[in-house]
């Protein structure tokens, strides 16, 4: 950890975090058939947290090409 520089703090946190929502996410599967559809687009809370989750993995992997679209556009 000290070689990636990654804090304690975080990491514990994501190991008991981690096991948890992967123990209610086998959960909600079981429940719903193994329909992911349902589990995550049941209610309007879900589809908000879904948008802003994949919003947050996608913005950092995207800034990279607008900043190279933007540097041509000035050519």
């Amino acid at each position: 950890m000290r070689k990636m520089r990654l804090p304690h703090a975080a990491t514990v946190l994501g190991f008991v975090l981690g096991f948890i929502m992967e123990a209610n996410l086998r959960r909600a599967l079981i429940l719903t058939r193994g329909s992911y559809p349902k589990v995550f687009l049941n209610s309007s809370i879900t589809i908000v947290l879904t948008v802003i989750a994949l919003a947050s993995i996608m913005l950092p992997l995207a800034r990279p090409f607008m900043k190279s679209v933007r540097v041509r556009k000035t050519y």
